[in-house]
Order: C-alpha cells, then structure tokens, then sequence
C-alpha cells in the first residue's frame, strides 16, 4: 500500500508540474500574442496615419489649388467688370451727321472688300456685266444641294463684348494705307457724280424659248441662276435681320441717349451711382461673408476632422478590440481543446495503469495487500542469497579446520584409535542400515498380503440389491474402510513407536547404538540448524558429497575387516563365532551397499530415521578423500 501511495503521489506530482509548465507556456505564448498584437496596431495605426496626412495633404493642395483658380477668375472678372466700366464710363454717343459727313466712316466703304471684314464678304459685286455675271456663277451650288438647305432663319443672338482686346489682322500699317487708298479717291473727285457709289444695274434680259438655238441645259442654267438670285436677296435679307438683333440694345441706347436731356441724364447718372454703390456695398458683404465663410468653413473643418479622427480611433479600437477577443477565444478554444485532448490522455493513462495492474494481479495472483508480501519476499530472497554465500564461506573454512584436524589425528593415530572408529562405524552405520532392510522386506512381504486379501474381498460384496443412492454412500463408506485397511496392513509402524533397543544382538552393541542414535539426534537438530541457515541447494549439494564420501567410506571399512579378520589366528575365530556371523553380514550388508548405493537408502527413506542420514553425513565430513587415498 505504501509503495503504491508513494507512486500516486509521484505521479501527482509529474502532473502538477506538467500542467505547471503547460500554464508557463500558454502565459508566455499569450504574452508573445500580445506584443505581436500591440506591434501589428502599432504599426497599422502609423501606416493608417501617414495614408490619412497624405490623404489630407492632398486634399489641402487640391483645395488650394481650387482656391487659386477662384481668386484668379473673380480678380479677371473684376477687373474685367472695371474695364467695362470705365468703358461705359468713357464712351460716347455716335454722332450721325459727323458719320454721313465723314467720307472715311464704314458708310462710304465698298460692298465687298478682299476678305478682309468678315461682315461683307458674301456681297457681290454690284457694277457686274454679263459675261462677268455669266464667269462669277461658277461657285453657284446645284439645284438639289440648294433644296436640301434649310432657308430658316437664324435666331439673333446678342452681341458679347470682349473684355480682353483680341488679337485681329488689322494694325497700324495697314489702316493707314486702307485710309489712304479710300481718302484719295474720294478727295481727287470734285463733284458728286465721279465719286463712285452704287449705281443700279440693268436686268439681264433673258433670251427667249422660242429660240431655234434652244439648249435645255442653259434652260437649266437659267432657271438655276434665277433661284440662286432669290434665294441671294433671301440670303441678305436674313443677313439684315441678324445684324438688327445684334445691334438691337445699340439701337435702343442711342434712342434714349438722343432722347434724353441733361436733367434726365443727370438723375441716370444719379441713379448710375447709386447701383455702383449698392453693388460696392454688395461686394463687400460679399468679401466679409466669404471671410467668415471661410473662418467657419475652417473651425468646421477642424471640429470635423476632430471628430472624423476620433472616429476613426475608436474604429481602430473597435477592430482591436474584437481582433483582441477573436484572438482569446481562440486561444480558449485552443486551450479547451488541450485540455481535452490532456483528461483523455490521463483517462487512457489511468486506464491503461489499472489493466496493467489488473495484469500483475492476475499473472501474479495476489491482491493489493499482498505487494507488501512480495517486496518482503524479494527482499528475504536477496538476503537469504547473501546469508547462502555467507554459509558457504563458513562451511568452506570449517571444512578447510576439520580437514586441517583429521589431517593431524590421522597423522598421530594408533592402532586403538583406528579400532574405536571401525567400532563405531560398525554400530552406528552398518547395523542400523541391515535391520531397516531387514524390515523394510517384512513390511514388503505384508503388503503382498494384505493386497492379497483386498482382492479377495472385492468380488464377494452384493450390490445389486440396493438402490443408485444407497449404493453410492455404501461405496463410499466401503471405500474409506478399505483405505484404512490397506494403510493398517501396508504401514502397520505408522502409528507405533520405533523398535526398542532389546532386540539388538548384544547388549555392548545396544549401548552403543543409543549412545549413537542420542548423538546422532544432536547432529541432526544441528544440521537442521544449519540446513535452514545455508539454504536448501547447498544442503542437496552437500547429501549428495556424503553419498559419494558414504560408499568410499564403506568400502575402505570392508577392506579393513577383511584384512584384520585374515590377520588373526583360527583360535581367535572359533572365540568369536558370533562375531564372525555378525561379520559376514555386514559384508554382505556391505555389498548390498556398494552395490545398491544411496538409492536404495532414499526409497527407503520413509521407514529410516532422517536422523541416521545426517549422522552419515556427519561422519562423511571427518573422512575427507584425501585421507582415505592415503590409506
């Protein structure tokens, strides 16, 4: 149990600090989060400003390019407007008489000049005679041409006065000999009728058809000169209109400037000046309510912009802040997800630990009380193996001291002492082994009997009379008398004590058989001792040295004897007619030994004393090998 807290509580521990360091990295990533975060807004609202400075710095280039254009168009159009001014201001009424009077004024200029004025470059020529009439129609259109124009006339449009003077063909130079080549003619005439005006032409007689010279293609040209003459005086007549609308307002001017006396142009001045101060004062307001226009304009584009920044941080902010939510959902989720994928880990952890100690519990059949069974043992094991080599050790030296002893008894021995060890070799191995053989072949011979008379008794039982059940319980109960039977006849010591010593041949050898079964219990509580001490194997290792120490010993024994009893007289022999006996069977005992072997002895293990054994054992460990070569 305490094994098994302590692994808990280690694994407890792992836990705690994985999930530790589990935490130390989710704050560590969420802090990298936030860095980068803060960078990316960093960076995002620099980038957004400067795109807005530059947004604005065009805005205020556009608008002060916008501004400048304005202030240029309304300072040309003021000054245009003064120019206009001044020019009303200085300009004059046409006197009529002085243009009639005047040779050189536009009145007294021909009907068509080279191209020159634009006005008059339609106009034919009006002192044109025939043939010149017939050579000048070639730029006439055709007939189906001049059907397909529209004769309507064009809506007048009133005359536009250009501030600015525009560049014209006409300069100094050339106005001078204009004026020249129009003054000479006229102050080289002296009367009226050399001066050259219009005079009226003669109609073109047109030829008859009856002519005999008739040609439909000059009928044609005829009838296509005759439309082009009216659509011509068409032509002029829509010319007069236009001119008339053009010069409508010129018309109506000089009307009420030759109308007018010099009260009634006073009061137009008066009033005149009136509008120019009205307009002044007009202006002005303008000014002053375009300056403050543009104070407010400026304070509402500030509060605007204000107010469009804040906007915009707080859109910034807004997005932020829900990237910064986004961010830590995911993160939760991505945690959740951990910490999922973690509690089933540790399920299929636990899991697996209780299969696996579900499986040692079922391979090693003991429950959880009996872990501390198991390490007790494996510990007694690890000391029982260091308490065995400590024993072996110690045997070792002991053996290596008893061999050193006998060495030296050996080497000081005499001829009693050799005797007293046959003596006892005699009584306490060789006599003990023949009478348990001896018995061992009555317990045999009374075995053969009692299955004898079992198999006898068998076949005479009747049981065909009772019923299934009865006969059962009456097997059974035949079954365990029969098997207390044949345990009686077969084992008939198993509950009697051992056989007493008055049945040994002689009473010297009955004293010393006790005093040796006495010595030889010592010897086996002692081996017992030891053999729990030293542990088994090397108890089973050293049986079977004494086995092989047991036969040399016997036969070294036999040789002996053989050689004392050949050693002494006839007369000696015929004394000791009941030693000789005893002595043949202990030398066929003897062979059946050395024959037989240990083998024999451990079948009959049962019937034997264990005490016997280790005093053989015992005795073996004083008769080292080297000795009984030496002999």
């Amino acid at each position: 149990m305490s094994v098994l807290k302590d692994k808990n509580n280690l694994i407890k521990q792992i836990e705690i600090y994985e999930w530790w360091q589990r935490e130390e990295d989710i704050t560590a990533i969420f802090k990298m989060r936030e860095m980068l975060t803060k960078k990316q807004t960093y960076v995002f609202t620099s980038l957004n400003q400067q795109r807005m400075q530059k947004r604005l710095d065009t805005l205020i280039s556009i608008k002060k390019q916008e501004m400048d254009k304005k202030m240029d168009q309304i300072n040309k159009k003021k000054d245009r407007e003064l120019r206009k001014l001044a020019a009303r201001q200085n300009k004059k009424p046409k006197d009529v008489i002085d243009t009639y009077n005047n040779y050189t004024s536009e009145l007294y200029m021909k009907n068509r000049t080279k191209g020159i004025n634009s006005k008059y470059q339609n106009r034919l020529k009006m002192n044109m005679t025939e043939r010149q009439l017939q050579k000048d129609l070639g730029f006439v259109d055709s007939v189906d041409e001049l059907l397909n124009r529209s004769d309507i006339e064009t809506k007048a449009k009133p005359k536009t006065q250009s501030v600015c003077p525009q560049e014209k063909k006409w300069n100094v130079e050339s106005l001078i000999e204009l004026f020249n080549t129009v003054r000479q003619p006229v102050l080289s005439c002296s009367s009226w009728e050399d001066r050259n005006f219009a005079k009226k032409t003669e109609e073109f007689m047109y030829e008859s058809a009856n002519n005999d010279d008739f040609n439909p293609e000059d009928e044609r040209y005829l009838n296509a000169v005759l439309i082009e003459k009216f659509l011509r005086g068409r032509k002029w007549q829509t010319d007069v209109q236009e001119r008339m609308a053009k010069t409508q307002y010129m018309i109506d001017e000089i009307k009420e400037t030759m109308a007018l006396t010099g009260e009634d142009i006073e009061a137009l001045e008066d009033d005149k000046q009136v509008v120019l101060d009205k307009t002044r004062e007009e202006e002005m307001k303008e000014k002053r309510k375009d300056a403050l226009d543009n104070v407010q304009g400026q304070l509402q584009g500030e509060t605007i912009s204000a107010v469009l920044d804040f906007l915009s941080k707080e859109l910034l902010r807004l997005q932020d802040e829900r990237n910064a939510h986004a961010y830590s959902l995911l993160a939760e989720r991505q945690r959740e997800l951990r910490e999922a994928i973690e509690s089933g880990k540790r399920q299929r952890e636990i899991e697996r630990r209780k299969e696996f100690d579900e499986m040692f519990k079922q391979i090693v059949k003991i429950k959880q009380d009996s872990v501390d069974n198991y390490l007790e043992s494996v510990l007694m094991d690890s000391v029982q193996c260091t308490s065995d080599d400590q024993a072996r050790r110690f045997i070792q030296e002991k053996a290596k001291v008893i061999d050193l002893q006998a060495q030296e008894a050996f080497l000081r021995r005499d001829k009693m002492e050799d005797e007293a060890i046959i003596a006892d070799l005699l009584y306490n191995v060789a006599i003990p082994e023949v009478e348990n053989i001896r018995v061992h072949t009555c317990e045999k011979q009374a075995q053969k009997i009692a299955t004898k008379d079992i198999n006898d008794l068998i076949p005479s039982m009747d049981l065909d009379s009772q019923t299934e059940a009865e006969n059962d319980e009456d097997r059974e109960k035949m079954i365990q008398e029969l098997h207390e039977q044949l345990l009686d006849m077969m084992f008939p010591r198993r509950r009697k004590k051992r056989r007493e010593p008055s049945d040994r041949p002689t009473e010297g050898s009955v004293q010393s058989v006790g005093e040796s079964e006495e010595d030889i219990e010592e010897w086996s509580d002692e081996l017992k001792s030891v053999s729990t001490d030293i542990g088994y194997e090397i108890y089973d290792e050293l049986l079977a040295t004494v086995k092989q120490t047991y036969e040399k010993g016997i036969n070294h024994i036999l040789q002996e004897i053989i050689k004392k009893l050949l050693a002494k007289p006839l007369e000696d022999l015929d004394k000791s007619s009941s030693e000789s006996s005893e002595t043949s069977s202990i030398c066929r005992v003897a062979s059946s030994l050395s024959k037989e072997g240990m083998d024999e002895v451990e079948a009959d293990g049962d019937y034997c004393n264990i005490s016997e054994k280790e005093s053989v054992s015992k005795i073996s460990h004083r008769l080292s090998e080297e000795d009984y070569q030496q002999q």
